[in-house]
């Protein structure tokens, strides 16, 4: 038995809906498999972490994804669905979805293969 307490919340006090809020704001996950949506575009993939907290993508989020789309080199796949695009491509964008939040870590598995 223990705790864990995470920049001061005891995650053992949340139910089930706070500890998804708490996962949504507060980590970013990449995995060794992307994950990504196939049937979405690369733009609206990364956006999903915060769809899922918002309900909607404000402007501000928009821009935040593009300028990570831009840093991961993917700004120009960014209208394109997930499954045509390469699969090095593919994780790139899984990193952008990771780091949408602004989340302050990072959980990674194998994220580059």
């Amino acid at each position: 038995a223990g705790q864990v307490i995470i920049d001061g919340t005891d995650l053992g006090s949340l139910d089930d809906d706070g500890l998804a809020l708490f996962r949504n704001q507060t980590m970013g996950f990449i995995f060794q498999s992307h994950f990504l949506l196939p049937q979405f575009t690369v733009l609206e993939n990364v956006l999903i972490p915060y769809l899922i907290y918002a309900g909607r993508a404000t402007p501000a989020a928009e821009k935040r994804a593009l300028e990570l789309l831009d840093r991961v080199g993917l700004n120009h796949r960014r209208d394109q669905r997930a499954n045509a695009i390469s699969g090095g491509e593919q994780q790139r964008a899984a990193i952008a979805r990771a780091l949408i939040n602004q989340p302050q870590m990072i959980l990674a598995d194998e994220p580059t293969g």
